[in-house]
């Protein structure tokens, strides 16, 4: 019955000017590491919050070891979350009941790189029943709502589009059928694309066009 611990910091740009939309849209939520943890916070509520009106926050986190995600508003992406110079966006924390982690600085941009292209069967022709899959080739990085791991499908021109995926050489790339809700976050089924997925790198603010062939 002890309080949550919590974060607590400020919400900035990377170009040090004032935001320009409104600090409710910012949301935050602590994911476990563990995929059956349960994510209660002070109250009883889920854990997390929304940022102040003066952008600083105040998030419930999880007694055991969890990931701070941040949730920009449309088109805004996290650039960084830094503690004592430190980096700890894609870092789990581990927090005991009751405490705080203060000064946390959670960096928007609207910097990104982007991805385009279209899914093509092996004659050749456009396929629309696609899921386009991008995640990072380095394992450690598959983790539970990881900012490397997005997907897309092709639109009724048989387009598809992603955006704001951080900078990174090694990615891969897949277009598959019959994906379901979740997979593409479930690491033993990036395991069993891994080898058949193309190589994308990303660099930041890079457009990057990709045609794909449709894999089995």
């Amino acid at each position: 019955l002890a309080p949550a611990p919590v974060v607590a910091g400020v919400v900035a740009t990377d170009t040090g000017q004032a935001p320009r939309f409104r600090a409710s849209q910012v949301r935050f939520s602590a994911v476990p590491v563990s995929p059956g943890a349960m994510p209660l916070g002070r109250g009883g509520r889920g854990a997390g919050g929304r940022a102040n009106d003066d952008f600083t926050f105040e998030a419930a986190m999880l007694a055991e070891p969890a990931y701070l995600r941040v949730t920009p508003p449309g088109g805004w992406f996290v650039k960084s979350v830094m503690a004592d110079g430190r980096d700890i966006t894609d870092v789990p924390l581990t927090l005991e009941p009751g405490t705080r982690l203060d000064g946390l600085r959670v960096v928007l941009t609207e910097t990104s790189s982007s991805l385009s292209g279209s899914v093509r069967d092996d004659r050749g022709e456009i396929v629309l029943d696609a899921t386009v899959v991008v995640f990072p080739d380095d394992e450690a990085r598959w983790t539970p709502q990881s900012r490397f791991i997005a997907t897309a499908r092709p639109d009724t021109t048989g387009r598809f589009a992603l955006a704001g995926l951080p900078a990174s050489p090694a990615y891969r790339i897949i277009a598959v059928q019959g994906l379901e809700s979740g997979q593409a976050n479930d690491p033993e089924f990036l395991a069993t694309v891994r080898d058949r997925a193309e190589r994308l790198s990303l660099n930041e603010g890079e457009t990057k066009a990709v045609d794909l062939k449709l894999r089995p």
